[in-house]
């Protein structure tokens, strides 16, 4: 009995520290209006956040996605590698304005490049820019652009 006591402190603290560990996986997100409509997108800033992406996803919900922010504009390529939902690719230029909307097919292995450097990748599901009247040369907005802008300053 005495060594079921002598424990119980270390099993306490053990446990205690369960609500952290989900914390610390949550994943920040944004919210910001696009097209007239609030999509909610998990940031990815790191290149490990970059690399993993929305891969291993299996749905995804029909407002939300990606953004992907780079710390300097560049020319970039996105593919499909382990992702298993079809994903539109939004490439935003430092001015705001959407340089090109790549639809990409799931687990494709081909590139979807940017025309112009970039700033900023949204993913959303495919055909969300078709459905919401985006095409490319179209700016993101004013607000959006503004919080877009944000992410780059944390």
């Amino acid at each position: 009995m005495s060594k079921l006591l002598a424990g119980l402190p270390l099993g306490i603290a053990i446990l205690s520290l369960i609500p952290l560990a989900s914390c610390a996986q949550r994943v920040p997100t944004i919210e910001l209006e696009l097209a007239g409509t609030e999509i909610t997108l998990e940031i990815a800033r790191s290149d490990e956040e970059m690399a993993k992406g929305l891969s291993k996803r299996e749905e995804l919900a029909p407002d939300s996605g990606m953004v992907f922010v780079f710390p300097a504009p560049r020319a970039t390529c996105f593919w499909m590698k382990d992702t298993f939902v079809p994903l539109d690719a939004l490439f935003i230029t430092r001015l705001g304005l959407i340089d090109r909307i790549a639809t990409m097919e799931p687990l494709s292995l081909q590139s979807h490049c940017a025309n112009a450097p970039v700033l900023w990748v949204i993913e959303l599901p495919a055909g969300w820019a078709a459905a919401h009247g985006l095409k490319e040369g179209d700016p993101v907005g004013r607000a959006a652009l503004a919080r877009l802008q944000g992410l780059r300053r944390r």
